[in-house]
């Protein structure tokens, strides 16, 4: 694979782990609002304790799956997530639109307040083609992950700082909106 690709695979994957760190901070830091949201779409449970359970796990799973992407351990696993993830994403995002068209996504935390739509399913499906494209030409034509490890620390700390932004304005837009 020439270096032109390479970079190209490396941008998505880094793309596709940069939403999932604003996506699995956001959530936390709007957990209420994000574990009304996994009610809203699971049928009644015996516990209301279980949703948000459910809902750290999902965020716990967002952050996972990034940090295996960034860390550079593993790439082909971390592919097999990202894929994963965004199959889930639009599974969910149809669902929604399909069966609870009132509940709000959340697919973004505070930052985002939109019911399930067109939108959301179109955001996880080109998400989902992007992570299939991955899974495909590493398959094809494998990509050397040999960056040294400092440029995955650096990642990681890039990505940290993203997200703890992130975090910072989901937390004040739900302040906002609660007011």
């Amino acid at each position: 694979m020439r270096l032109t690709e390479t970079v190209l695979v490396l941008a998505a994957r880094d793309s596709l782990a940069a939403v999932l760190v604003v996506s699995a901070v956001a959530k936390a830091a709007d957990f209420r609002g994000f574990s009304r949201t996994v009610s809203g779409l699971l049928p009644p449970l015996d516990s209301q304790d279980l949703y948000p359970l459910l809902a750290g796990l999902i965020i716990a799973l967002e952050a996972a799956v990034s940090g295996l992407v960034l860390s550079g351990l593993w790439p082909r696993l971390a592919n097999v997530a990202l894929l994963s993830m965004a199959a889930g994403f639009t599974v969910v995002s149809l669902y929604g639109v399909r069966f609870r068209p009132s509940v709000a996504c959340r697919c973004f935390g505070s930052l985002s307040d939109s019911r399930f739509g067109t939108l959301s399913v179109i955001r996880s499906t080109a998400l989902l083609a992007l992570a299939a494209a991955l899974v495909g030409i590493d398959a094809h034509a494998p990509i050397a992950y040999d960056a040294p490890g400092w440029i995955n620390v650096a990642s990681l700390v890039a990505f940290g700082g993203l997200g703890l932004i992130s975090a910072q304005a989901a937390g004040a837009i739900a302040t906002i909106r609660s007011t």
